[in-house]
């Protein structure tokens, strides 16, 4: 209904590029979850109208990275980023939230962090900045620091900062902790039962309590960027492939292939072909701009000769 109302309203106020932006960000949101590509060519002739009418603004230059990034156009995903943050109006955080956003999901946490960081001090109750600020900090190590960022709106979010510490704290706290706290957030939102019982298998396998087959059997039912992270952290890494390399792959996964917990299954150098279904070789190799995992002195491949050898000819 959103999308259509401000269809309607565009065409009493065809020249105001407020409610223009407004359908193109909310027929956006819709075709994200219908897919439409007659609808991604609207949206796209929209926003460079856009743009070229109204240089100052940073949207137009978003919504054009959103839609590369449907499409896993990481190149064209910086470009109208970096069009975005050079935008004279930029004042607001979304481009420093989606360049956040971006850098994580082509493996550059470390960056990511800095980024998120800006974008939350532009808005400091930002929840979504600080989650995925603190999804970063636990995935560079630092869990302190993303306890930190969280606690600083619990107050005002409870329930949210509650599911987010969960999330992080899964692969990145002891499991036997983990264990004994798995349903503080029940009061929130309780977990589904086979989402209970995954987690909780998963967690007595770490523990060496019960068999790791059944508890991978157990977690099948779970997406399957949640299905390779249980598999590869239970040091199951051809199995995790095996879920890799066959399942649907959809663009809003790849913040998976960065975790810690996958570190074993990226010293595979299957990683690649995982990571060509995604399209991030052959833009690793384009941009020279090379995910942070490469510079581990013990990764027991060369990512250039990897990316090389995953890359079709015309691909780049």
């Amino acid at each position: 209904k959103e999308v259509d109302d401000l269809r309607e309203a565009m065409v009493f106020a065809p020249d105001n590029d407020g409610i223009r932006l407004a359908y193109a960000f909310a027929a956006l949101r819709k075709l994200i979850i219908v897919r439409d590509e007659k609808g991604d060519e609207d949206i796209k002739h929209l926003a460079l109208d856009i743009a070229k009418r109204r240089p100052d603004l940073p949207q137009p230059h978003i919504i054009l990275a959103l839609l590369s990034m449907e499409k896993m156009h990481w190149q064209a995903v910086e470009e109208h980023l970096q069009a975005s943050r050079a935008a004279p109006q930029n004042s607001f955080q979304d481009p420093l939230w989606y360049q956040a956003e971006i850098s994580r999901r082509v493996g550059r946490s470390k960056e990511s962090v800095d980024y998120y960081r800006d974008a939350v001090a532009k808005n400091p109750h930002d929840l979504s900045g600080r989650i995925g600020w603190a999804i970063v900090a636990a995935e560079n190590g630092d869990m302190p620091y993303a306890e930190e960022i969280l606690e600083a709106v619990a107050d005002i979010y409870p329930h949210d900062v509650c599911l987010a510490r969960q999330q992080i704290r899964l692969f990145n706290s002891d499991p036997e902790v983990m264990l004994s706290r798995m349903n503080e957030c029940d009061e929130f939102r309780p977990r589904a039962a086979t989402q209970e019982a995954c987690i909780r298998d998963f967690l007595t396998a770490k523990l060496g309590r019960s068999d790791a087959d059944s508890a991978i059997e157990v977690c099948k039912a779970d997406a399957m960027y949640d299905l390779v992270r249980y598999i590869a952290a239970l040091g199951r890494v051809d199995e995790a492939y095996e879920v890799a390399l066959t399942r649907e792959v959809h663009w809003t996964q790849t913040p998976f292939l960065f975790y810690r917990e996958m570190a074993g299954f990226r010293k595979d150098a299957r990683f690649m072909e995982v990571a060509q279904r995604y399209r991030l070789p052959e833009y690793w190799r384009a941009t020279g701009r090379w995910p942070d995992f490469c510079a581990d002195e013990e990764l027991p491949y060369d990512c250039r000769q990897a990316a090389e050898a995953v890359v079709s000819p015309g691909q780049e």
